[in-house]
């Protein structure tokens, strides 16, 4: 397996809410390119439904043997597009993991267009605890895991796997739904996303239910602790501004001078809140910029991105090698970055609006479509 290149910055988990990662410089290997040895025969492609609550279907293990880390047992679970491997202790919330990603993966490629199954199987490793997941990041990314075993609280995606180790119940699924976006996009996108874009969608996927039966919902609005975030920037009278969260990687925010985490947790508030901007209308109704969107995922996924910019813009695909700047978004989704800050700002003031927080605590758009 080749080793991805070290990361610049380092991600941090926090206490508030969790900070996922992805490397901030790399490139998502398309599949050809990622070096994998398991590959999947995906089938027929089914219609693509237009916006997915998926409701819940059994989801096959095809296969669960014995599995061992160091002195520590654990089991491997097989799916159709997933092999889990973890030390969790057995019960409800390892029983949850291999068919949480199924389903995850049915909101990836359906809930923003139909976008291309994996080719490859994708390995997510769950430890029980951090000194085990330290252990594994040491032993699997060598002298590129220093970055990395500076999380205090969280995960992380490379090369296409997810290394995650337990944080409770739900917090471990939010993070496996968010790094599982990340291992998606580097197996099957022949393109990176922008990172706003990459981290914002990774950041709306975490949004989920999980019923009194332990059926699983993705609802990207019941985000609670990125909207609570958002609300508190809103609160202290933050300025929202597409223009800079364009030119920002969550890598460089994650500690401020002062040693507070605070400004990464507002990275992923606004994130999550950009993506949201570009989907839907404060009350859920479709966005006008959500068929803009779908084209740049298709794109990317294509390999179509980087000559559509150049086309539009005249940009050479080198200026945005690093993943950030206007170019995307001005190519696919407005060239008014003026504009863009205008009305982004007044959708974060909607959707922060006094009472916004039980409608997202229930799963609903902070902003009822009925309202006067």
């Amino acid at each position: 397996m080749r080793r991805g290149p070290a990361v610049a910055a380092v991600c941090l988990s926090l206490s508030l809410a969790l900070v996922a990662c992805a490397p901030g410089g790399e490139s998502a290997p398309s599949a050809e390119r990622a070096g994998r040895e398991s590959s999947l025969d995906t089938g027929r492609e089914t219609a693509p439904e237009p916006r997915v609550v998926l409701p819940f279907e059994p989801v096959e293990v095809l296969s669960r043997e014995p599995w061992e880390f160091g002195p520590h047992r654990g089991v491997a679970e097989r799916t159709r597009r997933y092999r889990v491997f973890t030390t969790l202790a057995p019960g409800r919330a390892r029983d949850r993991l291999a068919p949480f990603m199924e389903r995850a993966l049915g909101t990836y490629t359906r809930e923003l267009g139909p976008l291309p199954q994996p080719t490859v199987l994708l390995d997510v490793y769950v430890l029980r605890d951090r000194e085990q997941w330290a252990r594994m990041t040491r032993q699997e990314l060598r002298e590129d895991a220093g970055p990395y075993l500076a999380i205090l609280r969280g995960g992380f995606s490379w090369r296409g796997r997810a290394f995650l180790y337990d944080l409770g119940a739900d917090d471990t699924l939010r993070l496996a739904a968010h790094e599982g976006w990340h291992q998606y996009t580097q197996t099957a996108f022949k393109e990176p996303l922008p990172v706003w874009l990459e981290e914002g969608i990774a950041s709306w996927m975490e949004g989920h239910r999980v019923g009194a039966d332990g059926r699983v919902s993705f609802v990207p609005w019941g985000n609670v602790e990125r909207h609570a975030e958002l609300a508190r920037l809103a609160r202290a009278g933050e300025r929202f501004s597409v223009r800079e969260l364009l030119d920002q990687t969550p890598q460089e925010l994650l500690v401020d001078q002062a040693g507070s985490d605070a400004s990464a947790l507002g990275y992923y508030a606004r994130a999550w809140a950009l993506t949201a901007w570009l989907i839907s209308e404060p009350d859920g109704t479709t966005s006008t910029r959500r068929a803009k969107l779908r084209e740049l995922l298709a794109d990317a996924a294509g390999g179509r991105m980087s000559a559509r910019v150049n086309e539009r813009l005249g940009v050479e695909s080198n200026v945005f090698r690093n993943r950030r700047g206007p170019w995307v978004f001005r190519a696919y989704l407005e060239e008014d970055l003026d504009a863009a800050d205008r009305s982004f700002a007044a959708f974060v003031a909607a959707i922060t609006a006094e009472g916004s927080g039980e409608r997202v605590r229930a799963g609903l758009p902070p902003v009822s479509a009925t309202r006067p």
